[in-house]
């Protein structure tokens, strides 16, 4: 599956099964990535790179790149990884913003 496109965009064809991932800038990732975390909740290694030509250490890195930016816009929220199924996890936190 391409990183840009929804599941239910995505043509079925036989050209889709041999196609190499694709390099995409590392913004368009980490906004991806952030995406899955407000729409899901959490969030996969295997959901990235399973769609994107890119190493663990580039996603751990995209992962701590959200969390920077969490703690300064939104300073409640955190990532946590939950090590029991190997899932990163947006906790949103009950505390409310001042």
């Amino acid at each position: 599956m391409h990183l840009l496109n929804k599941p239910s965009e995505q043509p079925k064809t036989k050209e889709n099964k041999s196609m190499t991932l694709m390099p995409i800038k590392k913004s368009i990732v980490i906004l991806r990535m952030l995406d899955i975390f407000l729409s899901e909740g959490i969030l996969t290694k295997e959901q990235i790179l399973s769609s994107v030509d890119m190493s663990e250490i580039s996603f751990k890195r995209y992962v701590g790149e959200i969390r920077s930016y969490l703690r300064f816009y939104h300073p409640t929220w955190q990532v946590r990884f939950k090590r029991s199924n190997y899932t990163y996890v947006l906790d949103k936190g009950n505390a409310t913003r001042e």
